[in-house]
């Protein structure tokens, strides 16, 4: 947890997760669609990386706080997840 002020003047603690540049994960330099590769295809012990993005954007936009990099990470994700009547994905150019 880290304190953190509001833009409204209020101090809070928020709970942050942050990646060190020297952890041997850092992947910081891979681009958009490389990005959409991996989350399209990771899975971790509490489900797919891919609902995890979607669960982030959708809560970043109910509290006004849209991200439009991570907004175009989703559509770069779901055009790599096959649809439910098994057509094959759509892909980046």
């Amino acid at each position: 947890e880290v304190p953190v002020a509001l833009v409204d003047g209020r101090h809070v603690q928020a709970l942050t997760y942050v990646m060190r540049p020297d952890h041997w994960q850092y992947a910081g330099g891979l681009s958009g669609i490389e990005q959409a590769r991996i989350i399209a295809a990771a899975r971790g012990l509490r489900g797919p990386n891919a609902d995890y993005l979607f669960n982030t954007v959708a809560h970043l936009d109910e509290l006004g706080l849209p991200d439009p990099a991570l907004t175009e990470l989703v559509a770069r994700v779901r055009g790599r997840i096959a649809p439910a009547d098994g057509a094959p994905p759509a892909r980046d150019p």
